[in-house]
């Protein structure tokens, strides 16, 4: 779909003084790239990049039972959920409907059992007869945005916008056990 895209270049300051600056975008598709010039990112921030340009307020990432799509966590680009979670949303995927939010114990004991899985870099070809993701995991920490994997029906297993890697039994009892 063709949209508007409107480009951000926001200047970070942090504790020490020390600047940083990433450069992003708001696009209706979600098809940015945000980088700080040394690393690129997939994560899409635009909607609240927006809203804190329009309000002069940085407000955040969703929260903690929203099925909003999550940016992504520091260390997700080697595992499929990093450690430090202490909440976990499941929703659907296709029509985004919360499942049930969890506590901080079962976000841990769900993270360590996707991050134990061996992973390979995100080709993105899940999308054909599998009939895609089945429940959208988000992670949430105590600093920091969410960090999201999908669960796959059939042979994908589970995914972030860096790697995949196959869904195993334990993760899947785990999730068949919640109450």
């Amino acid at each position: 779909m063709f949209s508007v895209i409107v480009n951000y270049l926001i200047r970070l300051r942090y504790s020490d003084n020390k600047v940083g600056w990433v450069s992003t975008a708001f696009e209706v598709n979600e098809c940015v790239v945000t980088t700080n010039g040394r690393h690129r990112s997939a994560a899409y921030f635009g909607e609240e990049i927006k809203h804190a340009y329009e309000t002069g307020r940085w407000g955040g990432f969703s929260s903690p039972t929203s099925c909003a799509s999550a940016p992504g966590h520091r260390g997700q680009e080697k595992v499929i959920v990093p450690p430090g979670a202490d909440g976990l949303t499941l929703c659907r995927f296709h029509d985004g409907e919360l499942i049930k939010h969890l506590d901080r114990a079962t976000a841990k004991q769900l993270a360590a059992a996707a991050s134990a899985l061996p992973t390979r870099p995100n080709d993105f070809q899940c999308d054909g007869p599998t009939g895609g993701p089945e429940i959208r995991m988000i992670f949430h920490y105590p600093i920091g945005p969410p960090a999201e994997a999908l669960l796959w029906s059939g042979r994908c297993g589970v995914e972030n916008l860096y790697v995949e890697a196959g869904a195993s039994p334990q993760l899947l009892e785990l999730l068949a056990e919640l109450p």
